[in-house]
């Protein structure tokens, strides 16, 4: 054999393959199964049940697009999908004031801290994280006292001394959390089209040397109400067709979104964390489900519906009413000690069962196995948010799903 055939030879068994999609192959590689998402180990296990889940809803839920085909945005030798690694949390208040977005400040802390600092055990995952502050609601100060009070009830080792002050940790880990706030659906598929090029621009952030952990939404109605008026007003529509059917305007802004975070998603192998508040009250769960734990329906487009790996729904759990005899300077004087009860009740975590159909069978049983399939509680103090302590009272959900 001639040294040119010998050279062609051993140039057709030469593969070729993408930087990108060598290192993602070494990182899947090199990942744990187990591999906490959160480091908070209720919603691990959460996560976990549903880390190799690809819905199937995507077809059956999202509204198909009318007129010409769109051209899909979608990055050259990426995974035009999630990672199959990547989870898209929906944390839904059932009520105001659920304790949604506590839960999400807890989520955050434990992102942007670091696993340990001057030996002390943090369990922080040391990572980035882009915040969508969606309503412009989201309190700094707030994550700041928790993160603060996180770190304070850390245990120490016998030999370890606590520092006096943990402003310095804290202050060093909100540099990495990155917060933007559009003003719009427009506005926030704009922002999202830009996060890439910000995140790779290191000289415009600190956090080049970390990974992207998560991406939050904070409140995904505050765009909802202008929307919908939008494609009731849009010049497009079809003036023969009631509406919302005669519109597209909403789920091809949602669809536009999703797209960008299914690429961010994709480049990153980042998880999506987002909330929600419920626009109807709990439903009982079917009988043919055998799932003891109420739902809501989903008031957000399938584009989203589908996209979401879990919809975890939240409620503060129910103080007992005065009596129904008492007079009123009977209720005065009980005031403080019902406000006292009201501060102490604790808030309960639960999946959505809605959709639960088009799980695959070996997710439904490994959530059934969960205890409680898969429900837990947390409290909420000045400076913490404690997970898996709380008593919950179910008597007034119960009332709820009965409606």
């Amino acid at each position: 054999m001639s040294a040119e055939a010998l050279g062609a030879q051993l140039l057709r068994e030469v593969e070729e393959e993408r930087l990108d999609d060598l290192l993602r192959s070494l990182q899947a590689n090199e990942s744990s199964p187990e591999q906490s998402d959160t480091n908070i180990e209720a919603l691990d296990l959460l996560l976990n049940a549903f880390k190799t889940f690809q819905s199937t809803r995507l077809q059956q839920l999202e509204p198909q697009p009318t007129g010409p085909p769109q051209q899909t945005l979608q990055l050259p030798g990426r995974i035009p999908l999630r990672d199959k690694d990547a989870s898209v949390v929906e944390i839904c208040g059932a009520e105001p004031c659920s304790g949604k977005t506590q839960l999400l400040y807890h989520i955050i802390s434990l992102q942007l801290l670091p696993l340990e600092h001057h030996g002390i055990q943090l369990q922080g995952r040391g990572s980035a994280v882009v915040l969508l502050d969606l309503d412009s609601r989201f309190s700094i100060l707030r994550l700041r006292d928790i993160m603060r009070g996180y770190i304070c009830s850390c245990p120490l080792s016998p030999n370890q001394v606590a520092d006096a002050d943990p402003s310095d940790l804290v202050h060093e880990s909100l540099q990495h959390l990155h917060v933007f706030r559009p003003q719009s659906s427009v506005s926030l598929f704009s922002t999202l089209s830009t996060i890439e090029a910000y995140l790779f621009n290191t000289a415009s952030h600190l956090s080049a040397n970390r990974c992207l952990g998560a991406i939050v939404l904070n409140n995904l109605n505050a765009f909802l109400w202008q929307d919908r008026l939008d494609e009731a007003e849009d010049p497009n529509r079809d003036p023969t067709v009631p509406y919302p059917q005669s519109s597209g305007l909403l789920s091809h802004r949602w669809r536009q979104i999703v797209t960008s975070l299914r690429q961010l998603q994709a480049i990153f192998s980042c998880n999506v964390f987002a909330t929600s508040s419920a626009l109807g009250s709990l439903v009982r769960a079917s009988r043919s489900t055998g799932y003891p734990n109420s739902s809501l329906r989903p008031h957000l487009p399938g584009s989203w519906t589908s996209f979401v790996t879990v919809k975890l729904i939240v409620k503060r759990n129910s103080v007992r009413k005065f009596a129904s005899g008492m007079s009123i300077e009977e209720m005065i004087r009980e005031a403080g000690m019902r406000r006292e009860a009201v501060e102490k009740s604790g808030f309960t975590t639960w999946i959505d069962w809605e959709g639960s159909e088009n799980w695959r069978e070996d997710v439904r049983r490994a959530v059934k196995r969960m205890p409680g399939y898969g429900r837990f509680g947390f409290k909420v103090t000045a400076d913490r948010v404690l997970i898996g302590e709380e008593e919950e009272d179910k008597e007034e959900e119960e009332q709820e799903g009965e409606n």
